[in-house]
């Protein structure tokens, strides 16, 4: 079965086995079904997704080799290494970020930009 095909428009859904059988489908229904649906008091609240803060962020030392430049600000975080070894690492942190409870979420997005040799690392404490 090609899912892409099937889901190209308005006419065709994927049902789960529980929500078939809720609508009463089973394995000896004859294909295809004709659904017809209606929707009555329907309230849909989407809440805006939280986001960090760009500035604040400062370099732990500690956890950095090689020299670096270090921008933190509202509009964008950059950063750039000059590494002393193939290994330099820079390490960047906030306690400005909002405190995520992650189970709530399924993905986080992340954009970076930069050379096609560098390595992002993020970190979520519990």
């Amino acid at each position: 079965m090609d899912i892409n095909a099937l889901l190209t428009d308005n006419s065709s859904i994927l049902l789960s086995s529980k929500q078939a059988e809720k609508l009463g489908l089973s394995e000896d229904t004859p294909l295809p079904v004709t659904l017809t649906t209606e929707f009555t008091n329907l309230t849909a609240v989407i809440a805006e997704p939280p986001t960090v803060p760009l500035d604040g962020w400062m370099v732990n030392s500690n956890f950095t080799t090689g020299q670096y430049v270090f921008n933190s600000s509202i509009l964008e975080l950059s950063l750039e290494l000059t590494p002393t070894t193939p290994f330099s690492i820079m390490t960047v942190f906030t306690i400005n970020a909002p405190q995520l409870n992650l189970s709530d979420y399924t993905h986080v997005n992340f954009t970076a930009t930069g050379s096609n040799n560098a390595r992002v690392l993020l970190v979520f404490p519990w």
